[in-house]
């Protein structure tokens, strides 16, 4: 399905577990393929969905059981006008259409009407593209296996799906999943990383705005 902007899925730029840098690139495709009449049409969202304990759930299809990672992105767009619904960018949600509808997608991954354990509570972190397209940073230092004392790689919460699978030896680095083949994403201001610390922590309050999950509901859903 094309996506507004003249991409497909097949056309954007994706690396697996790695949703931070794919919707980073998301957002460089749409914006520098996008005219000025379509770009006001719509405003594009970088989402980081995480919690205090980076746990958060995610359900996939008609699957009873979810997968619990540490952080997921995704991009929401929401139109300007009441004639289009909102819609939700995910490139893990395999079974979903990319795009997927807003509702669609809030019923099939997140399940509002679940009552969570407390440690599973979600929050968003909601931020225009545009300022995440020029604040963000990653090292992918958090993509370092760490070596135990018998120097096998300790596999951690994943981020993104199947990132426990394996290991990838790169360049005498051992990797969690192989690193996309472009350089680390680096902000104006040259910091090397601040994806953990302005980004998933929802106590920052640096970039973007931090709200509950029937908060971003409702922000998305109405005009």
């Amino acid at each position: 399905e094309a996506v507004k902007g003249g991409l497909t899925r097949e056309q954007c730029i994706y690396t697996h577990c790695y949703c931070e840098e794919n919707v980073w690139k998301l957002c460089e495709q749409v914006a520098t393929s996008s005219g000025s009449e379509d770009l006001e049409k719509w405003e594009d969202f970088a989402v980081f969905i995480s919690n205090d304990n980076q746990t958060v759930p995610f359900f996939e299809g008609h699957d009873s059981k979810p997968l619990v990672w540490d952080y997921h992105v995704i991009m929401v767009r929401k139109y300007t006008d009441t004639k289009h619904e909102t819609l939700v960018f995910d490139f893990d949600a395999k079974s979903l259409p990319f795009p997927c509808p807003f509702q669609r997608y809030v019923t099939t991954v997140l399940r509002p009407q679940l009552r969570l354990n407390p440690l599973y509570i979600r929050l968003f972190r909601v931020i225009p593209c545009s300022i995440f397209l020029g604040n963000f940073s990653s090292d992918r230092s958090h993509m370092l296996a760490k070596a135990s004392g018998d120097s096998h790689p300790t596999l951690e919460t994943s981020a993104s799906p199947g990132k426990q699978e394996t290991t990838t030896k790169t360049a005498s680095t051992l990797w969690l999943a192989e690193p996309p083949s472009y350089p680390c994403i680096q902000n104006d201001a040259g910091v090397a990383t601040n994806l953990f610390s302005e980004f998933v922590d929802m106590h920052a309050t640096t970039y973007g705005q931090v709200m509950d999950q029937a908060t971003f509901c409702i922000r998305f859903l109405t005009s």
